[in-house]
C-alpha cells in the first residue's frame, strides 16, 4: 500500500543523485519507512479487504455517499492510511484540524 518508489529504489535513487538535498530526502524517507515497517499497512490492508479493485468500484459508484456506519468505517481507514503515508513522507507534517 505503500506509494513507489520503494525503499531500494529510494536507496538507488539516493546513490545515483548528483543533489545532496535530494540524496538525503531519499535516505530519510527510507529510514522512517523500515522504521514503521508494514505492520501497520497490513492492519489497514486487513480492515479494507482483499477486493480493492471491487472497494474503488464501489466507492466511484456511490455506495458510500450516504451517512452510516459503513461509510464512517472506510472514512477512518482510508483517514489512516493518508496520515500513515504523509508522516513517513513529510515528518513535520501534523494535522491541525480535520
Amino acid at each position: 500500500m505503500r506509494d513507489p518508489p520503494d525503499i531500494e529504489s529510494l536507496l538507488a535513487l539516493a546513490e545515483g543523485a548528483e543533489d545532496a538535498m535530494l540524496a538525503a530526502r531519499c535516505r530519510a524517507i527510507a529510514a522512517r519507512e523500515r522504521a514503521t515497517g508494514l505492520a501497520p499497512y497490513r492492519a489497514i490492508a486487513a480492515e479494507l479487504g482483499d477486493d480493492l479493485a471491487g472497494l474503488a468500484a464501489d466507492i466511484r459508484r456511490g455506495r458510500f455517499d450516504a451517512p452510516g456506519p459503513e461509510r464512517q468505517r472506510l472514512t477512518r481507514l482510508l483517514w489512516r492510511l493518508a496520515l500513515l503515508k504523509l508522516r513517513e513522507n513529510n515528518p513535520a507534517f501534523e494535522v491541525t484540524k480535520i
